[in-house]
C-alpha cells in the first residue's frame, strides 16, 4: 500500500480499517473521523482560527463557531487556514461529547456520594484545575468522567467513595506518601 500522508513518512504508520462486509482497505480520507477532516489537517493547528471564531470559541458559542468555520470553508481560503479551521471545527464538534455534565449535574453527582459537598467545593476544585471544564453555548459543563478524575485526589474530596477497583495509581502513592518519592524496580529515586 502506497502512504499519502507525510504523516505516514514521518513517524512511519498508518491507520488501516478493514471493512468486513466487503474487504476492502480504507486509506484515504477521514479514516475514524465524523466530519470532513483529516489526520494532516492536525498539523495546522498552529495556524490559529481568524480573530472573530476563536472569540466564539473561546467565549463557548461553539455552534456559531462551527457555522462561521462553515462559511469561511465554503470561500476556499488558503489550504494551510482552511486545514486549521477544519481541525478546530472538528474539535468543537467533539467538546459537547466530551463536556456532557452540567455544573448542576456535576453537583448533584458528587452529592450523591457527599451530601454535605457544597457548590463553593466546586468553584474550588475548579479554581485549583481539579474539575476540567468548557463553556458551551454560555453553560459550564465538565467531563463525562469527572468523578473518576476526582477520585486521584482522596485528601481533597474526602466524601467521596475511594477508589475500589485500582485504577487510580495515583491516588494509591498519594494515600502512602507525599509523592515525591518513587520506587523503581528496587531503587529508589527522589
Amino acid at each position: 500500500m502506497d502512504f499519502k500522508s507525510s504523516n505516514d513518512l514521518e513517524f512511519g504508520m498508518a491507520v488501516i480499517n478493514v471493512l468486513p462486509s466487503d474487504g476492502k482497505v480504507i486509506d484515504e480520507g477521514p479514516v475514524g473521523c465524523s466530519v470532513d477532516v483529516c489526520n494532516d489537517d492536525f498539523r495546522f493547528l498552529d495556524v490559529g482560527l481568524p480573530p472573530e471564531i476563536l472569540r466564539l470559541k473561546d467565549a463557548g458559542y461553539l455552534s456559531q463557531a462551527i457555522e462561521a468555520c462553515d462559511r469561511l470553508l465554503a470561500q476556499d481560503p488558503d489550504p494551510s487556514l482552511a486545514a486549521c479551521v477544519r481541525a478546530e471545527r472538528y474539535r468543537m464538534l467533539e467538546t459537547p461529547l466530551h463536556f456532557s455534565v452540567s455544573r448542576d449535574r456535576a453537583i448533584a453527582m458528587i452529592r450523591e456520594e457527599w451530601p454535605e459537598f457544597t457548590e463553593e467545593q466546586f468553584d474550588d476544585l475548579i479554581d485549583r484545575k481539579r474539575i476540567d471544564w468548557r463553556f458551551i453555548d454560555g453553560e459550564l459543563f465538565v467531563l463525562d468522567n469527572f468523578l473518576d478524575s476526582l477520585r486521584v485526589y482522596p485528601k481533597e474530596v474526602p466524601g467521596m467513595r475511594p477508589d475500589f477497583y485500582g485504577r487510580n495509581s495515583t491516588a494509591r502513592r498519594d494515600a502512602q506518601g507525599d509523592g515525591v518519592t518513587k520506587r523503581i524496580g528496587s531503587r529508589h529515586y527522589a
